[in-house]
């Protein structure tokens, strides 16, 4: 009798400590994706403000001509032309090389000249306008592809609150949509970004420097993340597979 409550006593451990480690792992994740959904969504409130700017510039031009004299609407006009310059920026990394030059900017703490060391820049990737439109889109595949990580997060924190087995095949197979939308994911954007600092390198060059492709794409990142999903996956298919055969309760 003793004996089958300790073992109760260390399942009840057991499982109480999976659901803290794998409830911790998705709320990470679950805030990393909540801070890109929120970054997106501040840029894109953003542009929103500034169309409406120029539109109502644009309308206060056709009642009166003089305004597309004054400074203000000037202003307003290159802006909007840096914004959609702004568009077509890709970020590229230089990298780390210890035999680089540096280049000369001024320091407007102190008003002087002094010497930097680049490693990542903002340029125009000189796409072609069909690639461009492209590009456009699968941001916003991009955006979907975030927003089903995020549920299928929600509802994998929710399950494992709420269950006392969480090695269910309910579980298993939102791991495993979460796993495959992640590597989905991480392909487009792999995908888009290569074809933006590829452009990016044929119209912008640093004298001395060579660009880093791999830190361009960010990929470090998700070369961690999806395979660590599936490993959860399949850990979690074992777990399943044993309690199918009886031989794991927690």
């Amino acid at each position: 009798m003793h004996f089958e409550k300790e073992q109760k006593r260390k399942k009840r451990t057991m499982n109480k400590r999976l659901n803290f480690y794998c409830s911790t792992m998705l709320g990470i994740m679950l805030v990393i994706m909540m801070y890109t959904l929120y970054v997106t969504g501040e840029m894109f409130g953003r542009a929103w403000a500034t169309t409406d700017i120029i539109y109502e510039a644009k309308e206060k031009v056709e009642k009166d001509k003089n305004y597309a004299k004054t400074a203000e609407y000037k202003q307003i006009m290159q802006h909007d032309k840096d914004v959609q310059m702004r568009g077509n920026m890709t970020n590229i990394s230089l990298g780390v090389d210890l035999n680089s030059n540096p280049i000369l900017v001024k320091n407007e703490k102190t008003g002087k000249q002094e010497k930097v060391w680049v490693t990542a820049l903002d340029v125009v990737s000189a796409m072609p306008s069909m690639l461009q439109t492209a590009k456009n889109i699968t941001f916003f595949g991009l955006i979907v592809l975030s927003v089903m990580m995020l549920v299928f997060s929600f509802k994998l924190i929710s399950h494992f609150r709420n269950v006392e087995n969480i090695f269910s095949l309910e579980n298993l197979k939102l791991i495993k949509k979460l796993a495959y939308t992640t590597l989905a994911f991480y392909l487009l954007f792999w995908a888009t970004t290569f074809v933006e600092v590829y452009y990016a390198s044929k119209a912008f060059e640093l004298q001395g420097r060579t660009i880093d492709y791999i830190s361009s794409i960010d990929m470090p990142n998700g070369l961690f993340e999806v395979p660590l999903l599936f490993i959860i996956y399949e850990v979690f298919a074992i777990g399943v597979r044993m309690r199918e055969e009886n031989q794991l309760t927690v």
